[in-house]
């Protein structure tokens, strides 16, 4: 989680002076996603490598994916965004749910570690929860005070949020370089 909540605050959070002084060393990120695959596809690229995503998967459901590539860490952020659907649902739902969308995706070359991401949805229904997560490092260890550190190369977290009218589940990929 270090890693990660330090390539997002790099990212996304550093006023403009500190980003000019922290140089980002990888190549700008790459859509996740085949071009004109989805209605209502965008792309963006933001400061410091960084760039957002998104699209209409079905007709209930969007798609909006963060990339950050900078100094040592590279984050992609896929949330899927859907109406609450009625009646209750528990976590092993939602896993399931979001492996079947994670699956359709039509992806470009640039979405380096889905099948990563697949094999961790399925994974985590044995994962205890820790601070509303699910998480587990890339080395197949657990994270550390909810944390994998660089020997680990990063991790994946799942989450979901619910409103009262909308669902997002967030799968989160980080690696160290």
């Amino acid at each position: 989680m270090k890693i990660y909540a330090a390539a997002l605050a790099l990212a996304l959070a550093l006023p403009g002076a500190a980003q000019a002084a922290e140089a980002c060393t990888f190549q700008p990120p790459s859509p996740a996603l085949q071009a004109q695959a989805y209605p209502q596809q965008t792309f963006v690229r933001k400061k410091n490598n960084g760039a957002a995503e998104s699209a209409q998967v079905e007709k209930d459901v969007r798609l909006e994916i963060l990339h950050s590539q900078c100094v040592d860490t590279l984050v992609t952020e896929y949330t899927l965004v859907l109406p609450r659907p009625a009646g209750a649902h528990d976590l092993n739902y939602w896993l399931d749910f979001a492996a079947a969308e994670m699956q359709r995706l039509k992806t470009s070359k640039a979405a380096r570690d889905v099948p990563g991401l697949l094999a961790f949805l399925k994974k985590a229904h044995g994962l205890k929860p820790a601070a509303g997560k699910l998480a587990i490092c890339k080395d197949g260890t657990a994270p550390v005070d909810g944390e994998c550190d660089f020997e680990s190369l990063g991790g994946y977290i799942f989450k979901v949020d619910a409103t009262r009218n909308a669902v997002r589940i967030t799968i989160t990929d980080y690696a160290s370089a």
